[in-house]
């Protein structure tokens, strides 16, 4: 698996990708945090990162590289093909969960004033970095394998990640989103409402959790973590067969 890692690290420090994952997120956190508090601002641009590099950057980079020389030296790895679709998954995970420490330290480094860390459970931040960047990361494996060009992946990508940004409620206050009953339905079967949940209430979980209640979906940890690993299992697996089917 660390060839797979060392073939993915040289496509990947030649791309552009790095520039989305992270400098533009500084870009935007400069500018909202004019208008929205920090506190409440930065889970829902650790999570809207996360799409980018993940659903964005590994679909466009697999769409680029699946019948290239890249691939076709990760295939004549002697590895079980869990591995290496494991493997190429895991890398766009470590490059997505280092783009997020990377704008949570440059936040609690410059802005600590507008951050109140006591207020925040790391277990549960860290459980919902890792959860969000997995399914970006699988997601945009399987947009990647699906589509024939980079363009047709950047399509793709777009298509995807703008419902499930509305959903989620990254554009939208999920209290205004609940007030519709038909629309609050849909968001809990969207994957990125599950993650928003976890990260805002990781946020504010030893504050008054009151100020955000309305702008949760579930009033608990455990569905939301139940659901995305449902989500992440299921997409895996439906990737693994992909790949499989691809390579016959």
């Amino acid at each position: 698996m660390l060839t797979v890692f060392k073939l993915m690290f040289n496509y990947w420090r030649r791309s552009p990708g790095w520039v989305f994952g992270f400098i533009f997120p500084i870009f935007y956190l400069l500018l909202f945090r004019l208008f929205i508090p920090l506190q409440s601002y930065l889970p829902i641009l650790l999570v809207s990162t996360t799409l980018g590099s993940g659903i964005f950057g590994l679909g466009i980079t697999y769409a680029d590289i699946k019948n290239s020389v890249i691939i076709k030296k990760i295939r004549t790895l002697p590895l079980p093909q869990w591995k290496v679709v494991s493997g190429i998954i895991s890398f766009n995970f470590f490059v997505t969960c280092l783009a997020n420490c990377w704008i949570f330290l440059f936040t609690a480094l410059f802005f600590h004033s507008e951050l109140t860390f006591v207020s925040i459970n790391w277990f549960y931040l860290v459980l919902g970095f890792f959860l969000t960047a997995f399914l970006a990361s699988i997601i945009g494996f399987l947009i990647g394998s699906l589509t024939a060009n980079i363009q047709d992946a950047g399509n793709f990508a777009f298509f995807i990640t703008m419902p499930v940004s509305f959903f989620s409620g990254q554009y939208i206050p999920i209290k205004k989103i609940k007030e519709s009953g038909e629309i609050g339905t849909i968001a809990k079967f969207v994957p990125f409402s599950y993650l928003n949940d976890i990260m805002k209430r990781a946020f504010s979980h030893y504050g008054n959790i009151l100020t955000i209640k309305d702008n949760l979906l579930f009033t608990g940890y455990w569905w939301p973590i139940f659901l995305s690993l449902i989500w992440i299992i299921s997409l895996f697996l439906l990737a693994l067969y992909i790949y499989k089917s691809q390579k016959e």
